[in-house]
């Protein structure tokens, strides 16, 4: 299916594009409000500043994407992200539980409120990415880019963090208290009123070293 027939479907009330092959299609700007993608590929597409809001966004592939300033505002699904770019974009309360970013550009997004339990950000780029109240439980962050981040707040029970880039972030109240902090970057992070009980620190770069 082409970006043409799709947005002619879906100007007709048409819904359900579940299992759609939709991959390098050109849908940037599209308003694809509510659409169901289940299983849908959108490998390689251009989605950037298009609307996905309340989208079901289940096993859909997002991979090498582009969703530079898209609004995903509510979205929910497992998705795979994998190197995708969603510079910009709104994910806020979104469900996204599982879902893969490894490897994908958020800088500057917005991810607060958003549940992120179980979902793979490796490697990813999170400049300045907004991630108040968010919940990261059991998240795979190895290797991340979380500079500037915002994370005030945000949930990080049994979180990996190994390796992360922490510099200048805001962890604000956030309870790290067990977590491996070993190899991590937190130069000039706000850690003010976070709870570090049992934290353990080895090799990570501060500014008190």
């Amino acid at each position: 299916m082409d970006a043409e027939e799709l947005l002619k479907r879906y100007a007709g009330k048409q819904r359900d594009f579940k299992g759609a092959q939709l991959s390098g299609v050109d849908l940037k700007g599209a308003n694809l409000s509510g659409i169901d993608l289940q299983d849908a590929n959108l490998s390689g597409a251009d989605l950037s500043q298009a609307t996905l809001k309340n989208a079901n966004l289940i096993r859909a592939n997002f991979s090498r994407a582009s969703l530079i300033e898209g609004n995903l505002i509510e979205v929910q699904g497992n998705a795979n992200f994998n190197w995708a770019d969603l510079s910009g974009a709104d994910l806020s309360r979104a469900k996204l539980s599982g879902a893969d970013f490894s490897n994908a550009k958020l800088d500057n997004a917005n991810l607060s409120d958003t549940e992120l339990s179980l979902v793979s950000l490796i490697k990813a780029s999170l400049k300045e990415t907004n991630f108040k109240r968010a919940n990261l439980k059991n998240s795979k962050l190895t290797g991340a880019n979380l500079t500037g981040a915002e994370l005030s707040q945000v949930k990080l029970t049994s979180a990996n963090l190994k390796d992360v880039n922490l510099q200048k972030a805001k962890l604000r109240g956030v309870n790290l208290s067990g977590l491996n902090l070993s190899g991590v970057n937190l130069d000039e992070a706000d850690l003010s009123a976070a709870d570090l009980t049992g934290t353990k620190f080895e090799k990570s770069l501060s500014q008190k070293d």
